[in-house]
């Protein structure tokens, strides 16, 4: 064979081996990256549909006379849920609690956690929770903001908090609640009186009600000095899930 022939051989040969050495992992490389960005997005896209289904219900109510506080924790998702952090808002001071045993685990669905008696400081406050998810979703608490104050009567954890329509301004307005409680112990019956500025167009005066359970509360108009006049009347329901519920009374 003439060199010339040789050396056509050699530079095929080695044409051949740049290529095997560099294109060909070159190419299986850029395969391998082409396949993992693939496997991330289709992950990051299960990782956004679930964050995106996540929901969660959380309550709050004062116990102990107001120096604790109880946190309802409810999964009304179809999935599993970690909650990660909760944040408590007392005034202008933040509290953040991560290790809480009641929250070692997730939550499944239609299940509840209740964190308890987490300590507040005394006198008068305005607390406000929220609870941060795994996945980065936050929710806060349905009932908040809780006032607390050592005039409010009762101290009572659970409350039926009734909503009347009224003008924007300062309103002054007196009706006689009663409420018909689970057993004979649990029946109440009083005037209670509005004073407050109202924005939005509603006033509301919260009833304390000493433990869960159905109340048949009817209210009457007490403008004369007297009931007279029944205005409102439905069964509520009060429960650990629902410790505030709320009722509209008509103008």
């Amino acid at each position: 064979m003439s060199r010339s022939g040789v050396a056509s051989v050699f530079g095929m040969i080695l044409a051949v081996a740049i290529i095997a050495t560099t294109v060909i992992p070159l190419f299986l490389y850029v395969n391998q990256v082409n396949n993992m960005y693939d496997k991330t997005a289709e992950e990051m896209r299960a990782f956004d549909q679930k964050r995106s289904l996540e929901s969660l219900k959380v309550y709050i109510y004062l116990i102990n006379n107001g120096s604790a506080l109880n946190i309802q924790i409810k999964n009304v998702c179809v999935s599993n849920v970690r909650v990660v952090r909760i944040w408590v808002m007392v005034n202008n001071t933040c509290y953040s609690l991560t290790d809480v045993p009641e929250l070692g685990s997730e939550i499944e669905p239609a299940t509840t956690r209740t964190i308890s008696g987490f300590s507040l400081p005394l006198g008068e406050k305005i607390v406000k929770v929220e609870v941060t998810t795994s996945r980065g979703n936050k929710f806060a608490a349905e009932n908040n903001p809780l006032y607390a104050s050592e005039d409010i009567w009762g101290w009572e954890p659970f409350t039926i908090n009734v909503v009347m329509e009224a003008d924007n301004g300062w309103v002054r307005r007196t009706i006689y609640a009663e409420y018909v409680g689970p057993n004979l112990g649990m029946n109440w019956n009083n005037t209670v009186e509005v004073t407050q500025l109202v924005v939005g167009g509603y006033a509301s005066v919260p009833i304390g009600v000493p433990d869960v359970g159905y109340y048949k509360l009817s209210i009457w108009d007490n403008k004369h000095g007297y009931k007279h006049d029944l205005i409102f009347e439905k069964v509520i329901t009060v429960s650990y899930a629902m410790p505030s519920p709320w009722v509209f009374v008509p103008k």
